[in-house]
């Protein structure tokens, strides 16, 4: 299975969210308030289905940064706009065989300065491995 490239089509998909100024695979050091709004794709654990054989599940966590702005209200409204558009984006697309499923999204991850931050959580499904 070619992990990097599951990665790479996730990326392609995530082009398609309107408005992200900054889209890269993993999380750089030093990542600032001038990226934003960004996304940022992360590789998670593969884990084997105990329910089908030699089919096993990816996870990955997409960073979405965005703006705070002098309105929380404002920032609030952009901020799950982005979630929404990443979500609609991303659930039950079909890849390499499985489908992607949203786990959860942790709002309020804010450890940049000035930049709300968010992880949405998702698991590609029902990858075809050949052990």
């Amino acid at each position: 299975m070619d992990y990097y490239l599951i990665l790479k089509n996730i990326k392609d998909l995530l082009t398609q969210v309107d408005g992200i100024n900054s889209l890269k695979l993993g999380l750089e050091e030093g990542i600032s308030y001038a990226h934003v709004p960004f996304i940022r794709i992360v590789s998670g654990d593969i884990i084997a289905d105990q329910n089908t054989p030699n089919k096993e599940n990816f996870n990955f966590s997409i960073y979405l940064g965005t703006s705070i702005k002098n309105k929380y209200e404002d920032v609030y409204k952009e901020h799950f706009n982005f979630i929404s558009k990443i979500k609609s984006t991303l659930n039950n697309k079909q890849m390499q065989g499985g489908f992607i499923e949203f786990i959860e999204a942790k709002a309020d991850q804010d450890s940049l300065q000035n930049v709300k931050l968010s992880i949405l959580d998702f698991t590609l499904k029902g990858l075809y491995c050949a052990n």
